[in-house]
């Protein structure tokens, strides 16, 4: 990871949210972080990804969706609360397939 911030080069989370599948938008510590932000899950763990440097690509067909994916600005995490959502590593890997890629 060094390496390649030290080379200018940014990490890109492709469909962050795992199109719901792998339970992060119902996690609790997710939920309480976005309750007392009063913000969406999504746009905690987007910010969370915004302030650790990578750009996240969320998809969504969903206007109200992608509106909400856009307003992560207007308010910003403490560290408790990224180092409580870095512990929430599961380890999982979501596998697109790569036939249905364009």
């Amino acid at each position: 990871e060094k390496l390649v911030r030290s080379e200018g080069i940014r990490f890109e989370a492709y469909s962050p949210l795992g199109k719901g599948r792998i339970g992060l938008l119902e996690d609790p510590v997710l939920t309480s972080i976005a309750i007392a932000k009063n913000k969406p899950v999504a746009a905690v763990i987007l910010r969370w990804l915004l302030q650790r440097g990578i750009t996240p690509i969320p998809l969504s067909r969903n206007e109200k969706r992608i509106r909400e994916n856009l307003n992560v600005f207007d308010f910003a995490l403490t560290e408790n609360e990224m180092w409580a959502i870095a512990k929430l590593d599961r380890g999982q890997f979501v596998i697109m397939d790569d036939e249905k890629l364009a």
